[in-house]
């Protein structure tokens, strides 16, 4: 039961810099999305307001 117990710490702390990474990868396309959100609002307002 303990080689299991350890087996089974060993495997998250392994696990846990793979889940900080998608966490991260996840953060930068929300901020990603949100700059193309941004941009193409703006660059529609620019569209509206040159003619």
């Amino acid at each position: 039961m303990a080689e299991a117990r350890s087996a089974c710490k060993q495997a998250l702390r392994l696990a846990q810099p793979a889940l900080r990474l998608a966490q991260l990868a996840d953060s930068i396309q929300d901020f990603l999305t949100s700059c193309y959100r941004d941009f193409k609002a703006h660059s529609t307002l620019n569209q509206y307001s040159s003619t």
